[in-house]
């Protein structure tokens, strides 16, 4: 009676941003017929770092990860673009960046001392409140 441990895996990609999912099965072989299995399974991100993964995920990560993908992910996970905030993002994603970053600015909810609402900063004030920080 021979016990041998036997690992295969296979993958997937799942949703628009091309999540990598391993799936790994440990399998216990007695004589050459499986006795028992159990699995594993993990997923891989667009924002990953994946050089210290095998030859399959590093191949899959590097076809499928484009610059676009990985801008529209980190869009998904954030809520504002990558890179510097500027006019032409939406207003509510300089405010998501402002809340992020610590920086205060006016939404709009905010009373004065009447009673009466502070208008909201536009997306110039935020810009520019953004840049001063």
């Amino acid at each position: 009676m021979a016990l041998e441990k036997k690992i295969t895996y296979d993958y997937e990609i799942r949703s628009e941003y091309k999540i990598i999912q391993e799936r790994a099965k440990t399998a216990i072989m007695e004589d050459g017929n499986e006795i028992s299995s159990k699995y594993h399974r993990r997923s891989l991100t667009p924002d990953m770092d994946v050089s210290g993964e095998n030859s399959d995920i590093q191949g899959m990560a590097s076809t499928l990860w484009t610059d676009e993908v990985k801008a529209d992910w980190f869009l998904h996970q954030h809520k504002y673009p990558s890179g510097d905030p500027s006019t032409d993002w939406e207003l509510a994603q300089l405010q998501k960046y402002c809340d992020d970053n610590s920086v205060d600015y006016e939404d709009g909810t905010n009373l004065d001392e009447d009673g009466n609402a502070i208008a909201a900063n536009s997306k110039s004030e935020l810009v520019e409140k953004i840049e001063a920080a």
